[in-house]
Parts: structure tokens; C-alpha cells; sequence
């Protein structure tokens, strides 16, 4: 892992074994485990598996720990906003209301640390997916559109409010410095057990 040699891997109480293949068969699936402790997500259990005969790899992250479920939102005004730090668990969903986009947890989901600038940019790319399938004219016509807004939004022209929501709690906004009015929070009884 990284290069940093087998010292590294213990000091770091990382856990690795030889596996077999998933794809190949062979027995060459060198799988790595660490528990880490991370800003606002808490605990976390990261594990890799990569084969060194076919070179198929996968990644996981998973949160080890709840908080009661909440509401956060963001009002994003300028450039400025788009800074702020974003923090998603793997279960928790997405809006942003003004450009109808939604993304969904699920099963395959992860924990995702970025920027608002970086949930925008992966709602560009999903947008720009669905506009390359358009099979009507409307349906090109409105795919464009909401580029266009999405365009404005990152670029600072255009107001947007991201909203998460989190039935494990985990997840948080972090504003720039002096911006922090601009975040509200709020528990939610009715995400519980979900």
C-alpha cells in the first residue's frame, strides 16, 4: 500500500491476507483492511483487494458508527460557497431543490468527502449522460436547460440550496469561515430505523 513497505502496514494496524480471485481464480487477491478514524464521518473501515495476475481491484468504505438522523442545509450564493467542505455517508441522500437533482444512496454507495463544487460537477456529469441519451426533442431541450442552470451555479450566478439528509447522522457542511449562518441543521425522528 503507497509503497510504504510492510513496517508502514503494521504501524498503521493495517490487516492484509491473500484471497482467491474473484474473476481469475487464482489465489493472488491481496486484500488490505484498516480501521481509521476520520473528521465528522467518525469511524471508518476501509478495505481494498487488487489481483496480481488479472489486476482487478476494488475499494470499499464503510462508517462503523450512527448519530441521530438529520436535515442539513446550505444556501450556496457565490463562488465562495461552492468551497464549502461536503461530507456524505454512504446512506445519505442528496438535493439540490432549484436544479431537481437528487442523488440516491445505494447499495454500492460510499462516504464521500468533496466540496460543493464537487457534488455540483457530479451532477453535471449524470446531466450530461442523460442529455447524450435524450430520445425526444423535449426531453434534449430540458437536458440542456438544466445544464444551463447548473452551469450558472457553479459558477456563482445562480442561487442553489444543498440539502442532505442523513438517517445515520454522519454526514455535515463545513462553510468557509465567516459563512456559517448561512448552515441550518436539524434532527429527524421520521429517518430513524430507516
Amino acid at each position: 500500500m503507497l509503497g510504504m513497505g510492510e513496517d508502514w502496514l503494521e504501524s498503521r494496524g493495517v490487516v492484509e491476507r491473500v484471497e482467491r480471485c474473484p474473476v481469475c481464480g487464482s489465489g493472488s487477491l491481496v486484500v488490505r483492511e484498516l480501521e481509521y478514524e476520520a473528521p465528522y464521518l467518525g469511524r471508518l473501515f476501509l478495505c481494498s483487494a487488487k489481483c496480481a495476475k488479472c489486476g482487478y481491484s476494488t475499494r470499499r468504505t464503510f462508517t462503523l458508527e450512527d448519530r441521530p438522523p438529520r436535515r442539513i442545509e446550505y444556501l450556496v450564493e457565490d463562488e465562495e460557497d461552492l468551497k464549502a467542505r461536503v461530507v456524505r455517508s454512504e446512506s445519505a441522500r442528496v438535493e439540490i431543490p432549484e436544479l431537481g437533482a437528487v442523488i440516491e444512496p445505494g447499495p454500492a454507495a460510499e462516504a464521500v468527502i468533496t466540496n460543493v463544487e464537487g457534488i455540483l460537477d457530479r451532477v453535471r456529469e449524470a446531466l450530461e449522460s442523460m442529455v447524450s441519451w435524450a430520445e425526444t426533442p423535449g426531453e434534449l431541450k430540458a437536458g440542456r436547460e438544466a445544464l444551463r442552470r447548473l452551469e450558472e451555479a457553479l459558477e456563482g450566478r445562480r442561487k442553489v440550496t444543498l440539502v442532505i439528509e442523513d438517517p445515520r447522522g454522519l454526514s455535515a457542511i463545513v462553510p468557509p469561515p465567516g459563512r456559517e449562518g448561512k448552515l441550518k441543521i436539524r434532527e429527524l425522528r421520521h429517518l430513524q430505523g430507516v
